[in-house]
C-alpha cells in the first residue's frame, strides 16, 4: 500500500484592486465612453453618484461624532461642576435636596438624551455606509480597463499595421491560414470552447497540443 502523503491545507489571499473613486468621478464622461466601445456592462455614472453620497455620509457621520463628543465634554464639566459645589456648600445642598445628594442639572438629563440619540443615529448611517460601500466596489468592478487612445475602435478590419519586420514570403502555390490548417489537420476544437468560454476561443487537441 503506498503510503498518503498529507499537505496542510494552503489559503490563498485575493487581493483586491484598489479604485481611484476621485479620478472615476472627475472623469466619467471619458470612462464611459471607453465603457461604451469596449461593449462593457458598466456605468460610470453611477459609480460617481454613489461615490458622491459615500463621502457625504461619511462626513455627516463625523459631523455627528464631532457633536456628540462637544456633548459628552458638556456632561462632563456638569459633573464636576456639581462635585465642586457638593464640597464647597454641603450644607446648602444637603438641605436643598432630601438625602443629602444635590438633585441634577435638568439640562444634563436633556444632554445625555442627545447624546444617546446622536449615538444611534451614527450606528444607522455607519450600517448604511457598510452597504453602500458595497454597492460601489461591485458597481466599480464592472469598469473596464482604459483602453490606449490610440488604439482603433472597432473589429479586426480596424486594426493598423505599425510595424513590418522582414518581407512577407511569396509562394507559388494558393498558401493557407492557420485556421485551414488546423481544420485539415484537426487540431483545434472551436465548438466545445464556445460552449465553455464563449466566443473567439478554442481549444487545442491531437498534434496541436504539442
Amino acid at each position: 500500500m503506498l503510503p498518503i502523503l498529507i499537505t496542510p491545507r494552503c489559503h490563498v489571499t485575493a487581493f483586491k484592486p484598489h479604485f481611484d473613486y476621485k479620478w472615476i468621478r472627475d472623469n466619467a464622461e471619458s470612462i464611459q465612453r471607453n465603457i461604451v466601445a469596449r461593449k462593457a456592462q458598466g456605468d460610470a455614472h453611477l459609480v460617481a453618484a454613489l461615490y458622491k453620497d459615500y463621502v457625504q455620509r461619511l462626513q455627516r457621520v463625523e459631523q455627528l461624532k464631532r457633536r456628540r463628543n462637544g456633548i459628552a465634554a458638556q456632561v462632563k464639566a456638569q459633573v464636576k461642576s456639581t462635585k465642586t459645589k457638593e464640597v464647597t456648600a454641603s450644607s446648602t445642598i444637603n438641605a436643598a435636596t432630601p438625602g443629602g445628594t444635590q438633585a441634577r442639572d435638568p439640562s444634563a438629563d436633556d444632554l445625555i438624551r442627545e447624546g444617546k440619540r446622536l449615538r444611534d443615529e451614527i450606528a444607522g448611517i455607519e450600517s448604511a455606509t457598510v452597504a453602500l460601500y458595497a454597492q460601489l466596489e461591485h458597481e466599480a468592478y464592472r469598469i473596464p480597463n482604459s483602453t490606449h487612445p490610440q488604439s482603433p475602435v472597432g473589429g479586426e478590419d480596424q486594426a493598423t499595421v505599425l510595424q513590418m519586420v522582414g518581407q512577407m514570403p511569396q509562394f507559388d502555390f494558393a498558401h493557407k491560414d492557420h485556421l485551414a490548417l488546423a481544420e485539415r489537420w484537426d487540431l483545434f476544437d472551436f465548438e466545445a470552447a464556445g460552449r465553455v468560454s464563449g466566443e473567439r476561443f478554442v481549444y487545442l487537441k491531437n498534434e496541436g497540443m504539442v
